[in-house]
Order: C-alpha cells, then structure tokens, then sequence
C-alpha cells in the first residue's frame, strides 16, 4: 500500500465529533471532488473518487450526517484510468441545497462561491477539518530524492491561494505552485509534513511515515559511506599504480637499494602492499611514519624517478 492510500485509508475512517467540524471536512470534499448540475426544477449534485474509502466518507456524511438521499456508481477501469472511480449522485432536494448553503458551496442566494469558505474555519479544529477534507479530496505525499513532497492540488487558482494562508495560519511553511494544467499547494519539509499529519488526524499514518524517514536516512547514510569508501579505494588504487610506476623506473636505473633507507624500505613495503592505503604503509615501516610523512616520501620518490626520465639519452 502507498503512502498516500494508507494515510486516506485511514483519515477516512476518522468521524469527527463536533459538526462544525463535519461541515467543513464536507465543504472541502464538495469544493475538490464535487460539481453542480442545474437541472430544471432543481440542482444535482455529482461527486467522485478512486479511492474506496474516501468515497464511503462522502457518503457517510452526506447520507448519515446530512441526511441527504444519493446515489454510488462505481465505474470500472478504463485506458486512461487504472482504477475504478467512485461517483456519488446526490439528486435535487431540499436538504442538499440547505447543506450546500450550509457550508458555503452556495452563498444564500444560491450563487457558486469559489475560495476557502473562511466563516467556517473560526477554530483550529474546523481549519484542520477543511484541510483534511482537502487532501483526501485532492492530496497526495511522495518520497523524492531529497526527501518528500505533499500537496493537495486543484485547478482553482483562488482557492489554491486561500488554501496556502490556510495552512500557514496552522503555522506550515506551504508554498504555491502554478502548473500547466493547476495549482498546488505544498509541504517539503518533513517535519512539516509529520506534523500535518497530526494536525489532520492521521497519527498511525505519521508513524508509518516517521519509520519510513528513518530507513530513509539509514540508506541515505549507508549510500554514502559506500560511496565514500569506494572513492578513497579508487584515488588509493590509482596512487598506488603511480607510485609503483615510478619505484620500478627507479630500481631499473640506480636501483632501489641507493636509495637513503627511508625511501629504500618505503619502496619495498609498497611493491610488496600494492593494495595498502598509505596510513597502513606507514605502519608497516620499522619506525612507523604518519600519513603525512609517507606521502612526503613518495613526493620525493617520484622526484627522482622524473629526474631520472630526464636523463635518459634520447
């Protein structure tokens, strides 16, 4: 199971105790996944979603909590679309044209509104309650190569800026992008993201999700210890094919016996070690040297083996 399924899977499940909370997780629902139809004699209203457990949720509270007769049709699979969708008809009546007044989809005189309804989110608990509703509508979170990404997205550009002060007035640093086709609202920071997790009311999903960033961060630091570790062989590996490189020219023309003994015994332990780093040559030595005093040595090796080259008759 995803991510994003799970955290819907279980936020769905959530029955929010207070109705002004109800109201404004069913307000964002409408406004993300609804659309009207006038029709003569009154107004349908048509909803839908992939995901099962979200459209129970519309369904719960329009039919249980709304008292509000609908209609669920689950479409199956098609080529542009993988999974079935779920559409839930409400058709005209009184008390779906009350509940959309309610929570102002419709403004009393029965005009479309179109941003963030804000006479509903007058407590923390109705802001958390829309935003919820608005991600189960419209979210989703992705694990990127530099962390992860959540955004709820919507082709209404002034509810996107509204739902951007939305959050922040929850205290998130969201952000505000304009794409080809919509508008998304983010998070980037995983702190950010596991604390809207709280806020919405998906605290299993938030420890699923802090396990996730900690296998996360363990790969992320075994990757690059390995990485780490597989350069230094590599610039260890290539030194040592230099250096040898140059004890060979010098044992071919003076020999590597004229060499002063420090020199003499660090060329020697190299032909022998070819696969040693050079702190572990150093303490191979008889007097053990640093790694700053073997690499001085080797500076001087390969000073006379260029000395040496450019003796030679041409």
């Amino acid at each position: 199971m995803s991510l994003t399924t799970g955290i819907k899977d279980e936020l769905a499940h959530l029955k929010p105790r207070k109705k002004c909370d109800r109201l404004a997780e069913l307000s964002a629902l409408v406004r993300l996944t609804g659309s009207l139809h006038l029709k003569q004699g009154g107004l349908d209203l048509t909803m839908a979603s992939p995901v099962p457990a979200v459209a129970r949720k519309i369904l719960v509270l329009l039919k249980d909590i709304f008292d509000i007769d609908v209609e669920v049709v689950a479409e199956p699979p098609s080529l542009k679309k993988h999974r079935p969708n779920y559409i839930i008809t409400a058709p005209t009546q009184a008390a779906l044209v009350y509940t959309l007044k309610k929570a102002r989809i419709l403004d009393e005189d029965g005009n479309l509104t179109r941003g963030v309804p804000y006479e509903l989110l007058n407590n923390r608990c109705c802001q958390a309650a829309y935003v919820r509703g608005a991600w189960l509508a419209a979210g989703s979170i992705t694990s990127t190569a530099h962390g992860y990404h959540l955004e709820i997205s919507t082709s209404n550009g002034e509810l996107a800026e509204d739902m951007l002060t939305v959050l922040e007035e929850l205290g998130f640093p969201a952000k505000l992008n304009e794409r080809a086709k919509d508008y998304a609202v983010y998070l980037t920071d995983a702190d950010s993201i596991s604390d809207f997790l709280t806020i919405v009311g998906a605290h299993q999903s938030r420890l699923e999700f802090e396990n996730r960033r900690i296998i996360k961060a363990l790969k992320s630091q075994v990757n690059r210890v390995v990485n780490a570790e597989a350069a230094n062989l590599r610039k260890t590996a290539s030194a040592s094919v230099n250096q040898i490189k140059d004890i060979k020219e010098i044992e071919r023309q003076i020999g590597v016996g004229s060499l002063p003994t420090a020199l003499s015994e660090l060329a020697r332990a190299r032909l022998r070690h070819p696969e040693a780093t050079t702190a572990e040559l150093g303490e191979l030595l008889a007097e053990p040297a640093s790694k700053s005093a073997v690499n001085h040595r080797f500076r001087r090796l390969r000073a006379i083996a260029r000395d040496l080259e450019r003796q030679l008759p041409v």
